[in-house]
């Protein structure tokens, strides 16, 4: 029985095995099988490959293979035959008769770079790195023009931890597709892998402001997030401030934990950049998704201190103590001694000397010296304000 071929009948069949290691980027396993006119009757050598590609395609391998092997012996010098018949010994993860077909198809074409990338993905596969790293560098020379022959080769650096010689493959791919978003990404984890943060920056900024990323909002919420960190690594505060509002303001379905550490990030970051009156607000929104959490209120609190906002300090600071579950909240107590000293006059400092007396008695390693020194410190300022008043009481009676 014999079996006609439209035109094109055979586009979508191929294997993707440039994916693997060939050099065109178009996907394709091998050269696509084209109709000669009209309507043509296939030859055995076809028939037997599109067999194997319905085999293959069904996940029935091992009829695939047999297939695609009585192709290759009708007709063995055909370079169609080897990245279908490889690839599928791969995926039967049968890696070393994967790599003897693909060195046959390098004996066939041997200034094929598919055929020296194929060799190269099996080698892989065999974790075979250096063999696998020689195969691909020839499959770049032979195509130095395409950006996959210089991609797969970076992927090859990667798994051997060849950084440098990976950055520079990537680099050298997105010259020839600076259009390919998947290639700036690979090369930005690289980089934040690698804590090159300044360079990772730099590719993940690019990317969003290409309106035409094809990115959605919740990998932009990642990147946003991701940058937010890195900024917040190199304390460049005000742009790691301006990423995560970008996470915690977005707009739709943001993961609540995200945007819950977003916002966290977000008073940090305004705290260190001194942006006091804005890490409050960034605070109060930190408080309304984590209400029980203590330490918060306290913090709150010395950020109300610095902006003269002593007795709101105080009622936040308080709160929190109510909810605090040490036993003894040492940093609670020393933000409203500060508080009641800002208010000024003998009753404050005194109660303020108490306040810090309360966090001293904690025994809290991390707030006993300071507490120590307000106390003395409290005491001086009574002290003060009780000679200044007798000194005023005796000038009124002079």
């Amino acid at each position: 029985m014999t079996t006609e071929l439209k035109r094109g009948a055979f586009a979508g069949l191929l294997l993707a095995a440039a994916a693997l290691g060939g050099c065109g980027g178009s996907g394709s396993g091998g050269p696509e099988l084209s109709a000669v006119g009209e309507t043509h009757v296939a030859t055995p050598f076809e028939q037997a490959m599109i067999l194997g590609d319905q085999q293959r395609e069904s996940g029935n391998l091992t009829e695939a293979i047999a297939a695609y092997r009585n192709a290759m012996e009708l007709d063995p010098e055909s370079r169609e035959i080897y990245p279908r018949l490889g690839y599928a010994y791969i995926e039967a993860e049968n890696y070393d008769t994967a790599v003897k077909v693909y060195e046959r198809f390098v004996s066939v074409a041997p200034q094929d770079c598919e055929a020296h990338g194929g060799l190269a993905f099996a080698f892989l596969k065999q974790e075979d790195t250096d063999r696998a790293i020689a195969e691909y560098e020839k499959a770049r020379d032979l195509c130095p023009d395409t950006a996959s022959s210089h991609e797969n080769l970076a992927k090859a650096y990667v798994y051997a931890k060849k950084t440098p010689e990976a950055i520079e493959a990537y680099r050298k791919a997105i010259e020839l597709a600076p259009a390919n978003v998947a290639l700036k990404e690979q090369i930005a984890e690289l980089y934040y892998k690698e804590k090159l943060f300044a360079d990772a920056i730099a590719v993940y900024e690019n990317i969003l402001s290409d309106p035409a990323n094809g990115k959605d909002d919740a990998w932009v919420n990642w990147a946003n997030y991701r940058l937010a960190y890195m900024f917040n690594k190199a304390e460049s505060w005000d742009s790691a401030a301006r990423y995560y509002r970008a996470v915690a303001t977005a707009s739709g379905t943001v993961d609540p934990d995200v945007r819950n550490r977003s916002w966290l990030g977000l008073a940090r970051a305004l705290e260190e950049a001194k942006d006091y009156s804005a890490a409050i607000d960034a605070w109060e929104q930190v408080l309304a998704a984590n209400p029980n959490r203590a330490p918060y209120y306290y913090k709150l609190g010395e950020l109300l201190n610095d902006t003269g906002r002593y007795q709101e300090a105080i009622e936040r600071v308080k709160t929190g103590q109510g909810l605090d579950e040490s036993g003894c909240p040492a940093h609670g107590y020393c933000v409203v001694g500060v508080a009641y000293e800002k208010l000024g006059g003998l009753e404050n400092y005194k109660r303020a000397e108490r306040e810090f007396k309360k966090a001293l008695a904690c025994g809290d390693p991390d707030w006993d010296e300071y507490a120590k020194n307000q106390v003395e410190r409290q005491k001086q300022l009574v002290k003060i304000e009780q000679l200044k008043r007798r000194k005023a009481s005796q000038d009124r009676l002079d």
